[in-house]
């Protein structure tokens, strides 16, 4: 039995940390390493606890990952998502460009009504932060500066909507 901390497992070595492709060929991503979360994730797949193999021994693993992806694949990812909606599991929806820019927490964010936007400062005190730059605000200067991408290059990802860009 491997008693390794998850930290030291490359992501998506879990079947319980990992993405699976639901009905509708969309994905979920699945986190759920504590064990309350686990719990949670397999009562939401209509599993009992007691008769699936151990998750703490990793040679179940390519069972229990088999296991996760049929039920999953079973339904669509909207599906899953009111399943999982209301509880705490650690399943989320892996959203597409178009669908993380509307998302409900993005839009929180941007409206500046999440609470990730409060920044703990060293005094205890909690002061709120700037709003995050609009999603592709900053995708040109990031693919030319972090990836060394050409502006040609840049450009054509653009046209060809590889990368997104926001107007203005």
């Amino acid at each position: 039995m491997d008693r390794r901390p998850w930290r030291e497992r490359p992501p998506g070595a879990a079947p319980y940390y990992t993405t699976y492709r639901t009905a509708d060929g969309r994905f979920l991503a699945v986190g759920a390493i504590e064990e309350v979360f686990y719990t949670t994730f397999v009562a939401g797949l209509g599993l009992d606890p007691s008769d699936i193999p151990d998750r703490r021994d990793r040679k179940n693993w390519s069972a229990l990952r088999e296991m996760f992806g049929r039920i999953l694949a079973t339904r669509p990812r909207g599906h899953w998502e009111d399943v999982f909606s209301d509880v705490d599991a650690c399943v989320t929806p892996v959203l597409s460009l178009h669908e993380a820019t509307v998302h409900a927490q993005t839009r929180a964010v941007l409206d500046g009504n999440s609470p990730a936007e409060a920044v703990p400062l060293t005094d205890g005190t909690v002061k709120r932060s700037d709003a995050p730059p609009a999603p592709g605000k900053h995708t040109a200067s990031i693919l030319r500066d972090r990836a060394g991408c050409t502006r040609s290059a840049i450009g054509e990802m653009l046209r060809s909507s590889t990368a997104y860009q926001s107007p203005g």
